[in-house]
């Protein structure tokens, strides 16, 4: 599947809401997570358009996403694009430019803790520039890759 595809389903599941509850720490958090996007000025457009979401919990303790009638019509533009309802602006941010190459970042910093900037840089701009557009591709570019296989310092296993 998709990793735009996998991160929007991540992004409007119960989940994710039962972390981040409330409107605004929900969509600051998504931008800051997906897009290594800290633009303070977005998070009251963003909550506007999912102002009408909640996290509400069941006599078993499941939870579900709650719309209420409190439905925003006015467009907001963020991410490059307009957006109306929380599905649009996750959607948006789902397909945002930013998202693979911060989903690169992430997994280089990790899989490549100690190398350095220039070698993380270059690293990532190699995935970016592959175009991967699953999870699997992302990881097959770090894990087959000269850099890890060669140049990463495993812990020594009990063999």
């Amino acid at each position: 599947r998709a990793m735009r595809d996998i991160v929007y389903e991540h992004m409007i599941s119960p989940q994710n809401w039962e972390r981040f509850r409330s409107p605004e720490d929900n969509t600051r958090e998504m931008m800051e997570i997906f897009l290594a996007r800290c633009i303070d000025a977005e998070v009251p457009l963003a909550a506007s358009v999912c102002r009408n979401w909640s996290v509400v919990y069941d006599d078993n303790g499941t939870s579900r996403i709650v719309r209420s009638a409190n439905v925003n019509t006015v467009p907001q533009q963020l991410l490059g694009t307009s957006v109306v309802t929380c599905e649009d602006f996750y959607r948006a941010l789902a397909n945002h430019a930013d998202l693979i190459p911060t989903l690169a970042t992430v997994l280089v910093n990790h899989f490549f803790n100690n190398a350095t900037l220039e070698t993380k840089g270059r690293l990532i701009a190699s995935i970016v520039a592959a175009n991967p557009t699953t999870f699997d591709a992302m990881f097959s570019l770090i894990l087959f890759s000269s850099a890890y296989l060669l140049g990463t310092a495993r812990a020594p296993n009990a063999e």
